[in-house]
């Protein structure tokens, strides 16, 4: 909730405050991320909330309810990719924090991108590029 919160009150988000990530929350991260200049990937991830503490408002972005948005179709599930892990620097081979609930998770011999199973939420994310 407190990353609704934060959108909100920034002018991102305009849905309600109840703590479930949604297409508008999405929605909502990726164009903050955009204009933050960091990586656009609609995922609440460390440097979404390391941008969302420093506490300066960026411009809001465009009203975007001029324009009617396509709805999804209630059949069609999302489709997202899975979230990617954090290097742990100054560790021992190939270290990465779980994005689901931050344990230190081994991915050695894992390639860059691949897709690895967290031990701890048996949740699947992907290895990051080498650091």
């Amino acid at each position: 909730m407190v990353v609704q919160a934060e959108l909100a009150g920034r002018g991102y988000y305009r849905g309600p405050i109840n703590g479930v990530i949604g297409s508008g929350s999405r929605r909502a991260i990726r164009e903050f991320q955009a204009a933050e200049g960091l990586p656009i990937t609609g995922r609440i991830d460390e440097s979404l909330i390391r941008a969302l503490r420093t506490g300066e408002l960026s411009a809001p972005p465009e009203d975007t309810s001029k324009t009617p948005l396509p709805s999804p179709t209630p059949s069609a599930p999302e489709h997202d990719s899975p979230p990617v892990a954090l290097w742990v620097k100054g560790k021992e081979g190939q270290q990465v924090l779980s994005p689901f609930t931050g344990g230190i998770v081994d991915v050695t011999g894992f390639p860059s991108g691949s897709e690895a199973r967290c031990p701890y939420s048996g949740k699947i994310f992907l290895v990051p590029t080498k650091p």
